[in-house]
Formats: structure tokens, C-alpha cells, sequence
């Protein structure tokens, strides 16, 4: 034996935080002295091959640090996929890093894609020391969340998503991976739940998914739909957004779905286990972020766990209102507002995926800032994705197929220069919906700036051109949609399936409500209702009661029924009501179409007062319970024999309402907010000052 040979053999192998502080180490297994006494256990591991030297480059030694990984998945792969700080995520033109890289490769200025995308999440990025050890904190939260889970009946909860899924339901982002997700999970469990030594197994499970979770999703433009799944699901590659995707689909089915024997029967069973299953699917998405590591997935479930929030705090909580900050600052990071993202080389199923986060999330952020009456985050003026394509095919197929019928999404440009030929046969499915609302999107965006720089001047300097040239843009994206997205007849006639009901419902409510919130924008005097807003008013408030009336005859689409009638019910009632309370200032409002207005404000005053839409104690009863008050108020004012026009004077110009000559009660109104201010101001009508209950 040589004498390099008896020095090996002789040394001991130090611990890992041993070697790494340059302390001293008694090399006890399976934990030394110095960590016991530490009480840092779980830290103490020891490398397999501590003396084996790895490769060189330019003569220097690198070690690659060691965690607790599978032994299915090389260390040094870990390693080269491990997240390294700081995480910077994208960086635009005018970041520092865009201007170094310009000066080193000394690129041309139309090569400025391929520069930004060396700093984007698709390449490493911070310094060289990987950090890889998770807090203990974040171990300990992990291990908690999966004791949890496996106390949770697995099996009966993917059964109640296979029950809400055969509704024509689903995640309308994550569709397509949530059945292979729920299945994993399932599998996932029991592997988990046959383990012995349940304090040792959480902890190593923990870091086990706390590891595979910092690995990126993306791959080569050659990878299948099956490869990705391997690589993101299994008792082996198992990860944190797995997990998440399952409980938020859980939760989801949990609350459309009234009566589930084998998990809950009652009312208030059902609403503790959706709360439950959202709770444990929030402490799975913060442990994922608390990574700083940004992936595709995880963008995907903080956007079904933004949705989870208007169902369990409301769409008026200001939880839903964070965490869609979050998503859109996570969109922002990632760079899918700008860089083109198959420039990524990712594979067509992942892109098209991407895609619709995109165009989903622009969707979300206009529909809260229309209702909740507060800023978007997210501004056209910044973003170049690209919508995505309705190939249902994509993760059925073995390989890749290539993508059609995409449309490109350019800052600058019009909505009528945003519209271009529809693919000649589409399935009507959440991808459907996806491209049809964010095509009015686009145009309420144009409709909020036109408001804002507008509010001041509308009295004076309105822009008639302007407004009718949106009008005409309007009109056009409604006429560009193929027939099959259309609404052309009654609810009650249509012999569609549920879901197809509720997407061409919702996508003629999109219409209306971009038409609505135009007019609404142009008027001089927003108690003054104008004829165009009251016919876009009227459509919108006879549909939603319609729908309340055929419930059963509609599956969730996209949005839920309680989110259309917040969104597009109380905005068109509240636009009725005051016509009803201005009706001397109106000569046709009487006969057939007055009491058509009076039928529609009743349905819908009955449907919220008996809990057909949303009980007491739920998230969004408090949203409804002022405007149902105020509305039952104007109700009983008309049906008393004492109408709203003999408490104004007539005849006498000069007393009629006029905002110059007295106190205007609606003058601090928010045109966009039909929420409580909205229903709290209207309630102070003199007309329906006594009424209210």
C-alpha cells in the first residue's frame, strides 16, 4: 500500500457543517458531537466520497455542497439547478446588468433579446456559492404540512375533484395538470404514510420537496408531456406547487359542489374543509416562495391561489387584493410581460401554458381595478406576450406539436389593430375563454385611461372622437369573435352543455360590461343615466337574472356565478335604480320596459335576501347585504303607490336637480366602485330615506 493510500485510509471525514465552519469534528455517526451539543441534528450529514476530488476548471478545486436529495438525482445536477442569491429574476433594458452585458459582447442594438434573456430566470445567475440549506423554520413548516395532508382523507378528496372535474369544471388556469397532479398526490401519501419513524421521515421528506422545488421546470423544446411530468411528479421528484395545485383543486370542488357524503354533508362541514384546504394550500405556496426561486409552476399556483381568495375572504378582501400584487410582480420577475417566451426553447405544451398566465393574470388585474376602483398593475404600455393557442391537442400529444393561430399582443396599439383572423376551429374551453375576455381587457384598460384623464374636463372639453373611435373598437372585437362564442339566444332555449352556457354568457357579459363601463365614462352627470348606458345596463342586469334563475344549468367557466353578479349585476342594478329614482327626466321610461326594470331589480333583490346566491357567513355576504337593503328600499317606495316622481317637483325648471343650484348627494361617487360607497350614497336618496329596513 503506497503511503497517499495509508494517509486516506487513516483520515476521517468531518461533518458537513464541520468542514464548512473549519471546526474541529469528532466524526461520530450519525451525528457528531459538536452538532448534537448545538442541537443542529438535522444538519449533520456526512459526504459519501468525502475525498474524491471533482472537476477542475482552470486548475482550482470545486466541490459541489451536498443536500439530501434522492438518489435517483445526481448531486452535481442539483447543484448546477440549485437557486443562487441574489435572485435578480428578469432585468429590463435600463437595469445595470443590460448595460454591462451591451459593453462586454458589444452587441448590436436589435440583439437586444438574447442579451436580456442571459439575465433572466432561464440562466443561472448571483454569486458562486449556491445557497441550499433551508432555515429550520421553513423545514419544520414543511414537515407540519405534510403531517397535515396526511391526515386529510387523499383518496376521498380526488374523488371529489373527479366528481367536479366530470361538471365540465376545473382550474381555468392549471387544467391541464391537475388531474396528473391530484393522482400524484394521491401516490405520493400513501408511499408516505407506509414509512416508519415519522419525526426522521417528515423532516427528510421536507427537504427532500424543498429541494426538488428549486429545480426549474423548464426544458428542451424536445421534451414530452410525460417527461415533464416525471420530472415534477413522483415519490422522488415530488414538489411544493404539486402539492398546491392538488389542495387548491380540492378547495375548488370542495365549494361548487353543495354535498359530498364521504367528506361532508352540511353546510357548515363543507365551508370548514374548503377553509382548511386553503389555509394548508397557502402555507404550501408561502414555503415556495420563501425559496426566492421563480418557476412556471409556481406562477401557475399563485394565480389559482389568488382566485381561492375571492371565494374564501371575498372579492372585496384585501387579501385577494395582495396576492394579486404578487402574481403580477412574480409575472414581472419572470420577464413574461416582455421577452418573447419561446425564446426560452421551451417545449409548445409549457409555452402555451405561459401564455395563458400571461393573458389570464393582464384579465384579473383589469377585472379587480373595474370593480374594486383602484389602479391596475399591470400596464399595456409595458408588455409584448403573446396570446396563446387553443390546441387542446398539445398535452395529448407524444411529442410536441407545433403552436397556430397565435396573436401577438404589442405595446401601442389599438384594439382594433390587436385583432387579427381567429383559427378556424377552436374547442369552447377555458383557453377559449382565456383569449375572448382578455381581448376586452385590453380595451377596458383604454376605457380607465380615457376615464382618468377625462374626469376633470368632462363638463367641458369631452372628447367625442375618442369616445366613439373606442365605440367602434368595441364593436368590432365583439363582431371578430366566431359565432360559436356568441350568445345570440336566450338561456332557456340554448341546449348547450353547463359549461358552454356559462362561456358564452360570460363572454357576452364581457361585452356589455365594456360597453357599460364606456358610456358610463362619457356621461356628464352619473345620475343622469344616459339611453346608451341604460340599454347596456338593462341586457346586463335581464342576463344576470336569467342566469341566477337557470343556475343549474351552468357550470364555472371561468368565473363564478356570485363573481358575475358582483361584477356585472350590481353595477347594471345600481344604473336602474337611479333611473327609477329619475324617472320624470326620462319620457319613455314607462310601460313594458319600466316594468321589465322593476321584474329584474325584484329577481335579483329575492335571489340575494333568500341566500340563492351566498349565504350569511360567507365571504361575499357582506358585499351584497347594503346594496340588497338599498334595492328593496326603492322596491317598496314603487309598489307602496307612492313613486319616486312625486317627491320631486316638476314643471319648475328652475328647482329640478341641477348640481349648480343643490348639494349634489352623489358628487364624491366613484364612477368604477358600485361596491358599498356606491350602495351607501344611493341609500341617502331622499326618496328612499324611511324605506330602509
Amino acid at each position: 500500500m503506497s503511503g497517499t493510500a495509508r494517509n486516506l485510509s487513516a483520515r476521517r471525514a468531518a461533518c458537513e457543517p464541520c468542514r464548512r465552519s473549519k471546526l474541529a469534528c469528532n466524526h461520530e455517526k450519525p451525528v457528531c458531537g459538536r452538532c448534537r451539543a448545538r442541537g443542529t441534528n438535522d444538519d449533520c450529514t456526512y459526504r459519501n466520497r468525502p475525498f474524491k476530488r471533482g472537476g477542475t476548471l482552470s486548475g482550482q478545486r470545486h466541490a459541489s455542497p451536498v443536500i439530501p436529495v434522492p438518489s435517483s438525482v445526481e448531486v452535481e445536477d442539483v447543484s448546477h439547478a440549485s437557486h443562487r442569491y441574489p435572485n435578480p429574476g428578469f432585468l429590463g433594458q435600463s437595469s445595470h446588468s443590460t448595460i454591462f452585458a451591451q459593453m462586454i459582447s458589444r452587441t448590436p442594438k436589435d440583439a437586444i433579446v438574447p442579451t436580456l434573456l442571459k439575465d433572466s430566470v432561464f440562466s443561472e445567475c448571483g454569486t458562486c456559492s449556491p445557497l441550499i440549506i433551508e432555515s429550520k423554520d421553513t423545514v419544520d413548516k414543511v414537515a407540519q404540512a405534510l403531517r397535515q395532508l396526511l391526515r386529510l382523507d387523499i383518496t376521498s378528496l380526488r374523488y371529489l375533484i373527479k366528481t367536479w372535474n366530470a361538471t365540465g369544471a376545473n382550474l381555468a388556469l392549471a387544467e391541464p395538470l391537475v388531474a396528473r397532479f391530484s393522482d400524484a398526490t394521491v401516490s405520493f401519501c400513501k408511499e408516505l404514510d407506509a414509512e416508519t419513524n415519522a419525526d426522521l421521515k417528515d423532516t427528510r421528506n421536507a427537504r427532500c420537496i424543498l429541494a426538488n422545488s428549486r429545480r426549474p421546470t423548464n426544458g428542451p423544446a424536445t421534451l414530452t408531456v410525460d417527461q415533464f411530468f416525471e420530472q415534477v411528479t413522483g415519490r422522488e421528484n415530488m414538489r411544493l406547487e404539486v402539492l398546491g395545485i392538488f389542495l387548491t383543486a380540492a378547495c375548488r370542488a370542495a365549494m361548487d359542489i353543495p354535498s359530498f357524503p364521504p367528506l361532508y354533508t352540511s353546510f357548515l362541514q363543507q365551508i370548514s374543509l374548503a377553509k382548511t384546504l386553503a389555509t394548508m394550500g397557502d402555507v404550501i405556496l408561502d414555503s415556495c416562495l420563501s425559496l426566492d426561486c421563480l418557476s412556471d409552476l409556481q406562477l401557475f399556483l399563485q394565480y389559482e391561489n389568488m382566485i381561492i381568495h375571492t371565494h374564501v375572504d371575498g372579492d372585496q378582501s384585501y387579501h385577494t387584493w395582495r396576492r394579486m400584487g404578487d402574481t403580477s410582480s412574480s409575472l414581472f420577475a419572470l420577464g413574461y410581460h416582455e421577452i418573447p417566451i419561446d425564446a426560452s426553447g421551451a417545449p409548445p405544451f409549457l409555452i402555451q401554458l405561459r401564455q395563458a398566465a400571461c393573458a389570464r393574470i393582464y384579465t384579473a388585474d383589469k377585472m379587480l381595478s373595474v370593480f374594486l376602483g383602484r389602479p391596475p398593475r399591470i400596464s399595456r404600455e409595458y408588455c409584448a406576450f403573446t396570446l396563446p393557442s387553443n390546441d387542446r391537442n398539445l398535452w395529448r400529444a407524444v411529442t410536441p406539436a407545433s403552436q397556430n393561430g397565435e396573436e401577438s399582443i404589442h405595446s401601442g396599439m389599438s384594439g382594433s389593430q390587436q385583432q387579427q383572423q381567429w383559427p378556424i376551429w377552436e374547442p369552447r374551453n377555458y383557453m377559449a375563454d382565456t383569449i375572448c375576455r382578455v381581448k376586452f381587457s385590453l380595451l377596458k384598460e383604454d376605457i380607465l385611461k380615457f376615464s382618468r384623464r377625462n374626469s376633470l374636463v368632462r363638463l367641458e372639453n369631452f372628447p367625442v372622437d375618442e369616445a366613439s373611435t373606442m365605440l367602434n373598437e368595441i364593436e368590432y372585437t365583439w363582431n371578430s369573435l366566431p359565432d360559436q362564442y356568441k350568445l345570440v339566444t336566450s338561456l332557456k332555449l340554448s341546449d348547450a352543455e353547463p359549461f358552454v352556457n356559462d362561456l358564452l354568457l360570460s363572454v357576452r357579459l364581457d361585452y356589455l360590461h365594456t360597453l357599460f363601463l364606456l358610456h358610463l365614462a362619457s356621461l356628464k352627470q352619473v345620475t343622469r343615466p344616459s339611453e346608451a348606458l341604460l340599454c347596456s345596463a338593462s341586457e346586463m342586469l335581464s342576463l344576470i337574472t336569467e342566469a341566477i334563475m337557470l343556475r343549474d344549468r351552468l357550470v364555472n367557466s371561468g368565473t363564478s356565478l356570485i363573481w358575475k353578479v358582483a361584477q356585472y349585476g350590481l353595477p347594471a342594478a345600481g344604473i336602474i335604480s337611479l333611473a327609477l329614482l329619475e324617472s320624470p327626466q326620462y319620457d319613455d321610461l314607462s310601460g313594458l320596459r319600466r316594468a321589465r326594470y322593476i321584474q329584474d331589480l325584484s329577481v335579483l333583490v329575492a335571489a340575494l335576501k333568500v341566500g340563492a346566491i351566498v349565504r350569511a357567513g360567507e365571504a361575499n355576504f357582506a358585499l351584497f347585504s347594503r346594496a340588497t337593503r338599498t334595492m328593496q328600499s326603492l322596491l317598496d317606495s314603487l309598489t307602496e303607490g307612492v313613486p319616486p316622481e312625486t317627491q320631486q317637483t316638476h314643471g319648475d325648471e328652475s328647482n329640478s336637480f341641477n348640481p349648480t343650484h343643490e348639494p349634489n348627494l352623489f358628487a364624491n361617487l366613484n364612477v368604477w366602485d358600485f361596491e358599498m360607497d356606491f350602495w351607501a350614497n344611493l341609500a341617502d336618496h331622499p326618496t328612499l330615506l324611511g324605506h330602509e329596513d
